[in-house]
């Protein structure tokens, strides 16, 4: 904890694939149903759609987020925080900054994810983030055919939030793009 700011010290930066191994231990510990090991040694040295951050806490790897880029729209597949460091705004900050570097790097427009119906905190912090429910899969989730809400950040909310870090130009010609897709 910072003394001056009262705030827990950490960086976030993108997942390399020497983290593989931390990421599927956050995952064992946060999911009844992790992903293997060799999904994210995959992900992460092999998947030019996939994007991953990684919180460090204290030099360690602490929380990660990971999307897959589907054709200018980021589909946030994981976001997980090792258990002892939850509630210090490592997901949020991981998902912020996942959602950031897509955007302005990667030329993802919208963001969208599945979240259990039942995970008020997880709901809340993708609310915060400019995420909007936009529907329900119903049973989506097999070990308790419990549903899921389908949640989305707007390429408008994007543009709106991140547009000004981006050249003229390349804000028309990506508005253009969006607007091709029917994102805006």
């Amino acid at each position: 904890m910072n003394e001056e700011t009262g705030r827990s010290e950490y960086i976030v930066r993108p997942a390399l694939p020497e983290d593989a191994e931390a990421i599927a231990g956050i995952e064992r510990a946060s999911f009844e149903a992790p992903w293997p090991l060799r999904e994210y040694v995959s992900e992460l040295s092999g998947n030019a759609a996939a994007h991953y951050v990684v919180c460090e806490k204290g030099g360690s790897v602490a929380a990660f987020a990971g999307l897959i880029d589907m054709v200018g729209e980021g589909n946030i597949t994981r976001v997980a925080v090792e258990p002892a460091c939850r509630r210090l705004g490592l997901g949020k900050a991981a998902v912020y900054e996942l959602v950031r570097t897509t955007f302005l790097e990667n030329g993802v427009m919208a963001h969208t994810l599945e979240v259990r119906a039942s995970n008020a905190p997880a709901i809340a912090l993708y609310e915060s983030l400019g995420f909007r429910t936009e529907g329900v899969r119903k049973g989506y989730y097999e070990d308790n055919g419990e549903d899921a809400l389908i949640m989305w950040r707007t390429a408008a909310r994007n543009f709106e939030e991140f547009g000004g870090l981006l050249s003229p130009e390349e804000k028309l010609r990506r508005i253009n793009i969006a607007k091709g897709y029917g994102l805006l």
